[in-house]
């Protein structure tokens, strides 16, 4: 059975948590642990949560919420349960439940490696559109720099007005930037 666990009250799943965040994705693309603690701790629009499959801590699941928008920050699964539909399945509870089918918004690469091509497509799959939108996510820490990225969204949206919207609320409440 997938269930989520907050992992605010507890110090095993928050270093489970963090290990994975630092396998899984390149240290440009989260911030600084320090300060991620502290956000764990601290941030009332902020829902870090460990994955757990039978009771056992399988992925991790960072997001955010802005108003009516939902914006997954990390998602990612442990490298020994990859490639076994975990994610999909995951990710499916996750939106059906957690997120009740609400407007959902990620970031992904630009899709110029296998990789990235990959990544998109598995989000597709589960109904996200990449958007046809100029997008930089700017940097978690302070000496890097912003990174060219793509939104992706769970419905199609194509009002230039409701996409700049939902970008500086990602900006103002997680990147705090204008």
């Amino acid at each position: 059975m997938i269930e989520l666990k907050d992992i605010s009250s507890d110090i095993d799943l928050e270093k489970f948590n963090i290990d994975l965040l630092q396998k899984s994705f390149p240290k440009e693309e989260y911030r600084d642990l320090k300060v991620l603690k502290q956000y764990i701790q601290n941030k009332s629009i902020f829902y870090p949560k460990t994955i757990l499959l039978d009771k056992k801590p399988i992925g991790i699941f960072h997001y955010w919420q802005l108003e009516e928008y939902f914006y997954i920050e990390h998602f990612a699964i442990s490298s020994e349960h990859r490639n076994k539909g975990l994610g999909e399945a995951c990710l499916s509870h996750i939106q059906q439940t957690i997120l009740n089918n609400k407007t959902i918004v990620l970031e992904v690469e630009i899709p110029n490696s296998k990789i990235a091509i990959r990544r998109i497509n598995f989000y597709k799959r589960l109904g996200f559109h990449l958007m046809d939108f100029e997008y930089y996510q700017p940097p978690y820490k302070k000496d890097y720099n912003q990174i060219e990225m793509k939104l992706m969204i769970n419905k199609q949206i194509d009002k230039i007005h409701i996409l700049n919207k939902i970008r500086n609320l990602m900006y103002l409440n997680i990147y705090n930037t204008h």
